[in-house]
């Protein structure tokens, strides 16, 4: 008999669960990207910029540059918004790609 009414409890609670799971995640999003493609980014900028040849002084910063501007238009947002995802990666200890 107890089982008849807890069962459309545990229901209700699963289903405020998910909805609750649902909104945090959607919290996370910010300049149209989740967090997890925030993170993406900012390991591809990483390793692209890793990919510029140190030895190369006078080229090395527009490179620099330049790669904040082709991860931003992969991820269709600005490069200002690039470096803020930057400054959040390093800020919470986002992996770094492997030196090679």
């Amino acid at each position: 008999m107890r089982i008849k009414y807890l069962i459309p409890i545990l229901l209700i609670v699963l289903i405020f669960g998910l909805i609750s799971c649902a909104t945090s995640q959607n919290n996370n999003i910010k300049y149209g990207l989740t967090e997890t493609q925030k993170q993406q980014a900012f390991y591809e900028l990483c390793v692209l910029q890793d990919s510029i040849a140190v030895d190369d002084p006078p080229d090395r910063s527009e490179k620099m540059e330049e790669a904040y501007l082709i991860i931003a238009k992969k991820y269709d947002i600005t490069k200002d918004e690039m470096i803020q995802i930057t400054a959040e990666g390093i800020e919470k200890n986002w992996p770094f790609p492997p030196l090679k």
